[in-house]
């Protein structure tokens, strides 16, 4: 079970720090930070300096959830970390200050917006063009030997799922309606 924890991240760099509450535990909450998506200052911060540049730690291990966001919010009262946005994480049935919603509006369309590089893009193409050949590959039934055309055409001929089929062509030894399926040999 993951721990209840107040945590902060410090910039190495710039002694800048993050003040926040997770349930998740740490090691999950940082990643969420990571996150390409995160376009938050401290996500920013990450991709600026590299993730070897901020360090996270707890602060305090909480017994639940609630007493985390009300010390979060008076640990950012009291410090002033310059990564957080908001003197508190916890916005459930509350309003936020139009200056705070500006300042997050702002700061999300501050962030550029990454498109896919030309590898990336070719790497994606070449999974949806293997991918495509796997589903028309013939496939023999070993239990029955029956040879179907293509995982498609087995999956309807036993009204199973496609996926079913697929599992296990690339698992030997699974079975899908007590039967073992592999990929017919290529020509």
């Amino acid at each position: 079970m993951s721990q209840i924890v107040l945590y902060q991240a410090v910039n190495r760099i710039n002694g800048k720090r993050y003040i926040g509450a997770t349930r998740q535990g740490l090691t999950k909450r940082a990643y969420g930070h990571y996150s390409v998506a995160n376009k938050q200052p401290l996500g920013e911060a990450i991709r600026e300096y590299g993730r070897e540049n901020i360090v996270f730690s707890v602060l305090v291990v909480c017994p639940n959830y609630r007493y985390a966001l009300d010390l979060e919010t008076a640990y950012i009262k009291a410090s002033n970390p310059e990564y957080n946005l908001i003197a508190s994480g916890y916005w459930a049935g509350k309003k936020r200050p139009k200056e705070t919603i500006d300042k997050i509006i702002a700061t999300k369309k501050a962030a550029p917006k990454r498109t896919p590089t030309e590898k990336e893009q070719a790497a994606r193409r070449q999974c949806i063009k293997i991918a495509n050949l796997a589903r028309l590959r013939a496939v023999v039934c070993i239990s029955t030997g029956e040879i179907f055309d293509s995982m498609a055409e087995a999956a309807i001929k036993l009204r199973v799922p496609r996926t079913n089929i697929w599992f296990a062509c690339h698992n030997p030894g699974r079975k899908v309606r007590g039967m073992e399926f592999c990929y017919a040999p290529s020509d």
